[in-house]
C-alpha cells in the first residue's frame, strides 16, 4: 500500500490518509475484504503517530467503508454491507399532495450520491403519519418493515421528515444511532426540532412585501394547527405590523386540530367564501383586505377556486400570496406570487447536520431556521402559458378537487 503524503498540505495527515484510502476503496483499487495493515506497521510506514491512524480509520468505520474486527483486523467492507441512512416520512409518498416531501427525498438521494466523503446507501419508509393502527394493538405495516430492516441493516443514521415519527414514539431506535428532525415549526407540545422552516421570516418579509407596495390592510390564512403549532408565524406578522405601523392583520385559521392535507384545499375553499361575504357586508368588523397570505400551497388552491368564482380580480382588487416550495409549480387559475422554501437546501442541511452527529463534529446553534425567498410574479406560469423550457425537472401539481 502506498499512500504519498503532502505535508505542505491544508489538510492535516489524517485527512490525507482518509481522503486517499477513501478514493482506493471507491475506485475498487481497495478491494473488498481486503485486510489492511495494522495500525502500528501503518504508523511505521508512513511515518506518523498510531493516533493519527486512528483517527483515519475512525472515520472510515464511521462512513461504513471499512470494518474492524476484534482479534481479526480491519478489512474493506462491501457495497452490499454499506450503512444505510434511514428516511422517515410521514406521508404517503403516493399522495398527491406530498410534492415537498417527494422532493426533499430526491434531493436527499441526490446529495449521498454526489458526496465523495461518505458512502451511505438510503432506505425510505412512507407513510408514518400514524405509526399505529386505530385499535392500537398492531403497529402499522411501514413501522413494522423499518423494525425489520433495523435487525438486518447496519443503520448509520436517520432522517425524520414532518409529519412522521413523534419525538416521544422513536424510543425504540438504539440510542447510539444518529438521528435529525425535520418540522415546519416546532410543535408546543414537542419543540425538538433540529431543522424548521423559518416562518417568522416568512409572515415578516411578506408583509413587509405587502406594505412597500401601499398594500396595508392584510389578512392572512393560517393552516396550521392553532392547538399544537408554535406561534412563529403570528410573531412575524407582529413584528411587520408594529415596525410598519401597519392597521390590524385579520387572522383566520383554518383549523384547530390536525388535518389531512387533502382536506385544505376544500376547506380553504369554503373558508374564503365565507370570508368573502364578511368583506362584502355593511359594517363588517373585517373590511375587504388588500392582499390575502396564504401560509399552505395546497389550500391557495382553495382560496384561488373561491376568488375566481367570485370573480375576484387578481392581483388588482386583492393580492394573493402563499408559502410555497422552490421547483413545485402549481397551476392556479390566477396569478399567486410565491415565498419559496428550497427542498435542496432542505436536504443539504438535514444530511449536514447528520453527517455532524455521525462524525462528532460540533453542531451549530439549533434548531436551525431555514429562509425562503419572495419570487416576483413574472417567474410563474400564468393561466394557459406555457411552462419554462426545463419543467421536465420540475414537479408540476395539479389540483385533484373539484367543488360541488
Amino acid at each position: 500500500m502506498n499512500i504519498p503524503l503532502n505535508i505542505q498540505s491544508a489538510e492535516t495527515v489524517d485527512q490525507q490518509i482518509e481522503r486517499l484510502l477513501r478514493s482506493q476503496i471507491k475506485k475498487g483499487e481497495l478491494k473488498p475484504a481486503t485486510r489492511l495493515p495494522p495500525t502500528d506497521e501503518l504508523a511505521r510506514q508512513w511515518h506518523v503517530g498510531r493516533s493519527t491512524i486512528s483517527k483515519a480509520m475512525a472515520r472510515l468505520a464511521a462512513e461504513g467503508l471499512i470494518e474492524r474486527r476484534a482479534k481479526h483486523g480491519t478489512f474493506v467492507k462491501s457495497g452490499s454491507h454499506r450503512p444505510a441512512i434511514g428516511i422517515l416520512i410521514g406521508p404517503s409518498l403516493a399522495d398527491e399532495n406530498a410534492q415537498f416531501s417527494r422532493s426533499i427525498l430526491k434531493h436527499l438521494r441526490s446529495e449521498m450520491e454526489s458526496n465523495e466523503k461518505h458512502c451511505w446507501t438510503c432506505r425510505v419508509y412512507d407513510d408514518l403519519t400514524s405509526l399505529r393502527t386505530q385499535s392500537g394493538a398492531q403497529y402499522s405495516t411501514a413501522y413494522q418493515n423499518f423494525i425489520d430492516d433495523l435487525r438486518n441493516y447496519p443503520f448509520q443514521g436517520i432522517i425524520k421528515l414532518h409529519g412522521g415519527l413523534a419525538q416521544e414514539e422513536d424510543s425504540f431506535l438504539k440510542p447510539d444511532i444518529p438521528r435529525v428532525r425535520l418540522g415546519v415549526c416546532p410543535k408546543q407540545s414537542d419543540p425538538k426540532l433540529d431543522v424548521m422552516l423559518d416562518l417568522r421570516r416568512f409572515t415578516r418579509e411578506a408583509a413587509e412585501f405587502m406594505a412597500e407596495k401601499g398594500l396595508r390592510h392584510i389578512a392572512y390564512l393560517r393552516t396550521l394547527d392553532s392547538n399544537r403549532d408554535s406561534s412563529m408565524d403570528l410573531e412575524g406578522l407582529d413584528e411587520a405590523a408594529r415596525a410598519l405601523n401597519l392597521p390590524k392583520i385579520q387572522i383566520h385559521p383554518l383549523r384547530d386540530s390536525p388535518l389531512p392535507s387533502e382536506l385544505l384545499e376544500p376547506l380553504a375553499y369554503e373558508k374564503t367564501l365565507e370570508l368573502i361575504r364578511q368583506w362584502e357586508s355593511p359594517g363588517s368588523a373585517n373590511p375587504w383586505p388588500d392582499a390575502l397570505l396564504v401560509s399552505d400551497d395546497v389550500a391557495a388552491y382553495g382560496v384561488a377556486r373561491a376568488l375566481t368564482e367570485k370573480n375576484i380580480d387578481v392581483p388588482d382588487r386583492l393580492l394573493l400570496m402563499t408559502s410555497s416550495n422552490e421547483g413545485i409549480i402549481h397551476r392556479y387559475p390566477l396569478p399567486i406570487m410565491r415565498y419559496e422554501f428550497s427542498p435542496q437546501t432542505i436536504a443539504k442541511t438535514l444530511l449536514d447536520l447528520l453527517c455532524k452527529r455521525i462524525m462528532g463534529d460540533p453542531l451549530p446553534p439549533l434548531p436551525i431556521a431555514l429562509r425562503g425567498r419572495l419570487n416576483p410574479p413574472a417567474a410563474h406560469p400564468t393561466p394557459g402559458s406555457f411552462l419554462p423550457e426545463n419543467a421536465g425537472q420540475t414537479l408540476v401539481a395539479q389540483s385533484q378537487w373539484t367543488p360541488a
